[in-house]
């Protein structure tokens, strides 16, 4: 009788246990799918291989988070799944080589540059390279990537591809939180990022850490697991693919930790209201590094406006950031086309630019800001660079 009860109570418990989890991923599943938890990494119900390596980490000595050599990674989400591969030298682009005899362009940027969420076709520099019959070398990368680090690769990596003009795509809605050492140290404080400290025009460049070893932003990529590596890291991806729990624990850990993916606010901050004179001079002084080490090589500057900034837009006009990045450009003699007001016009609903389940535009985001960058570049930029060749 007694083994009787405690088999009953045991059978309760596991019940009860297993409801519970069940409620919390219903509950995780749909705080998710109306937006009130964001989740980076979401289950996919599949088995199906979601990471076949590591897609970003803090691996490059001078600016930090990059892909790894030949990385390849399967990103899903409930809006999209998509196949990120990246080159010998870690872009995510096809093979380029080192020298070419016609016209190039090097293209900086995060990760509406890399084109978080969709295809290699849909992105901003593969429909201008379709257009123009130019190659547009992307260099964008996800990563919480600013403008000093665009600086810092242009510098490193990008100019050892020939090339014949820049297009730095700036994002307001991250590019200032990620050029600021007082966010970063709040929020990153164990990755290797660099940043600019002191006051314009006398920076210095700082990072978090001294090495890149002392990142806590480094995946198992330098060595091969061992066989209980590789078990715990395959129970692992089994949770990622399954569980909301498992994948808001992780992300709670990583946030705690300073190692995750940060993101202003998409609900309420506006960079292209809200930037600070300090923000502002960083972003700029970023900006003239690149410009001088470009020569004679003509630079176009151009800003990408997410929701919240429609939403701003619409309500008082024109922003403060188109007025001080025109008069950055003139000064600079550079050409900067400003995606705000252009895409505002283009339709009445903003929500159409962007994927349902992500903050990043779709592929009518991306075709909508190269119909309106190729409209505005083609005689002053495009048509200049290929009459060189």
């Amino acid at each position: 009788m007694r083994q009787k009860t405690v088999i009953v109570n045991l059978t309760i418990f596991i019940s009860s246990c297993i409801i519970s989890f069940l409620t919390l991923e219903v509950t995780l599943f749909a705080l998710n799918r109306i937006g009130y938890l964001n989740l980076l990494t979401v289950p996919t119900y599949t088995l199906a291989e979601v990471n076949t390596g590591v897609w970003i980490a803090d691996i490059n000595p001078n600016f930090g988070v990059w892909h790894p050599n030949y990385a390849t990674y399967r990103h899903q989400h409930y809006c999209f799944d998509v196949i990120y591969q990246a080159n010998s030298y870690g872009a995510r682009d096809k093979e380029r080589a080192r020298v070419a005899s016609e016209a190039r362009l090097i293209v900086l940027g995060d990760s509406f540059v890399e084109g978080y969420g969709v295809a290699d076709e849909d992105r901003i520099s593969n429909r201008l390279e379709k257009n123009t019959g130019m190659p547009h070398l992307n260099f964008g990368t996800n990563g919480d990537f600013g403008p000093t680090q665009y600086y810092l690769l242009y510098k490193t990596l990008g100019q050892e591809f020939s090339h014949d003009g820049v297009l730095i795509g700036i994002l307001p809605a991250n590019d200032f939180a990620d050029d600021d050492l007082t966010f970063g140290q709040a929020y990153h404080v164990t990755r290797y990022r660099p940043y600019w400290q002191g006051d314009y025009p006398n920076y210095a460049l700082v990072y978090h850490v001294d090495t890149l070893e002392d990142s806590t932003f480094r995946p198992h990529i330098i060595s091969a697991p061992s066989v209980s590596e590789s078990r715990y890291e395959s129970v692992k991806k089994f949770l990622r693919r399954f569980s909301y729990t498992y994948d808001t624990f992780l992300q709670i850990i990583h946030v705690s930790r300073g190692t995750a993916e940060v993101t202003v606010d998409y609900a309420t901050y506006s960079g292209y209201y809200e930037y600070t004179e300090p923000q502002l001079k960083r972003l700029e002084y970023s900006l003239e590094q690149i410009i001088a080490l470009a020569g004679d090589k003509p630079v176009v500057i151009f800003t990408i406006p997410v929701k919240q900034d429609f939403e701003r837009y619409h309500q008082v006009g024109s922003a403060p950031l188109s007025t001080a990045l025109e008069q950055f450009s003139q000064t600079h003699h550079l050409q900067y086309v400003d995606l705000l007001p252009v895409m505002y016009r283009h339709t009445d609903n903003w929500q159409d630019y962007f994927l349902s389940c992500d903050a990043h535009w779709n592929g009518y985001g991306y075709e909508t800001a190269v119909y309106y960058l190729e409209e505005q570049l083609k005689i002053t930029f495009y048509d200049l660079l290929l009459d060189k060749k």
